[in-house]
């Protein structure tokens, strides 16, 4: 398997690996229901409501969000697997015994009150990440075809 460096984000003065992966989607849809449920909750996104603004594609208003308090519950369920996925894959490539991170760990690391908005949205980052392709030098879709044919 091809080592890939976990990114890191920093929470409670220390530094923790975080790897969003297949893995890690599958068990926030568990628990959240969907992923646009977690991100909401991530992002303080409460709910939408139509702008005055009128969208020019489909000439209806276009929608704005209502913003509230990022979901703690989104940020301590992500950062716990997002850390203990990016310990695992670490341990396997690596052949360590790095020990996984609980929720009661990650908790008792809440004691700065606003450090958990910078780090939810290091961890929405991560979840972004997570779409874009790994291997930027793989063709996209029909190019390969093209580049034979020159």
């Amino acid at each position: 398997m091809m080592e890939v460096e976990a990114k890191t984000v920093v929470f409670g003065g220390q530094e923790y690996p975080v790897r969003c992966d297949m893995n890690v989607l599958e068990k926030l849809q568990d628990v959240f229901g969907t992923l646009n449920n977690w991100e909401n909750g991530i992002l303080g996104i409460k709910g939408f409501r139509e702008s005055e603004e009128i969208d020019e594609e489909t000439e209806k208003p276009k929608r704005v969000a209502i913003m509230g308090e990022v979901s703690i519950r989104a940020v301590r369920v992500a950062f716990v697997l997002m850390v203990n996925e990016a310990v695992e894959i670490e341990n396997e490539d690596k052949g360590t015994k790095r020990e996984k991170i609980t929720t009661a760990e990650f908790l008792r690391c809440c004691r700065d009150g606003n450090g958990y908005v910078k780090l939810a949205s290091d961890l929405h980052d991560e979840f972004l990440n997570c779409f874009v392709s790994k291997n930027a030098e793989a063709p996209q879709s029909g190019e390969e075809k093209t580049k034979k044919k020159k």
